[in-house]
Parts: structure tokens; C-alpha cells; sequence
């Protein structure tokens, strides 16, 4: 299960880098405004896709936490990292 939630987010993590990157350049003409409104698209394009694949891993992790409170570490993660990408 660990594997399979480490793979959808390094996914989206690497989805995100390389948008970032791409919005990153400077917007001199048009052509650069066309880029970037396509890129934006691709974002609100895969927004249902990743909302809907942070759900099992929030609902999961939200279930460890309450099981195991002690686990200071994965209430840190849930925190920090799921709150990152809304």
C-alpha cells in the first residue's frame, strides 16, 4: 500500500515540478500568455485526478493518526505535505 501511495505522489509531485517550471519563464509576447494559459489548463485538466488520489491517502493516513497517536511524524506529514497541494 506504502508503494502504491509513494508512486501517486511522486507522480503529481513531478507533474507539479515540471508546471513550475514551465510558468517559471518570463511572459514577453503573446505566444508566452498562449503557453501559460495551456499550461494552467493541463493544471485545472488534472485537479479532479489529484484531489481524487490524495483522497484514499488522506482518509488512510487520517485513520493511522487516529489509531496511532503517538506517531508524531505521519501527523507532521499529513499536515505539511497533504495541505501543500490544495
Amino acid at each position: 500500500m506504502n508503494i502504491k501511495f509513494k508512486g501517486i505522489l511522486t507522480e503529481i509531485d513531478s507533474f507539479m515540478d515540471e508546471l513550475l517550471g514551465q510558468l517559471a519563464r518570463p511572459i514577453k509576447d503573446l505566444e508566452d500568455v498562449r503557453l501559460a494559459m495551456q499550461e494552467l489548463a493541463a493544471v485545472r485538466a488534472r485537479q479532479l485526478d489529484i484531489d481524487a488520489s490524495l483522497g484514499p491517502i488522506e482518509a488512510r493516513l487520517s485513520l493511522l493518526i487516529l489509531l496511532s497517536p503517538k506517531l508524531f511524524y505521519f501527523n507532521f506529514l499529513y499536515i505539511h505535505l497533504f495541505h501543500h497541494y490544495r
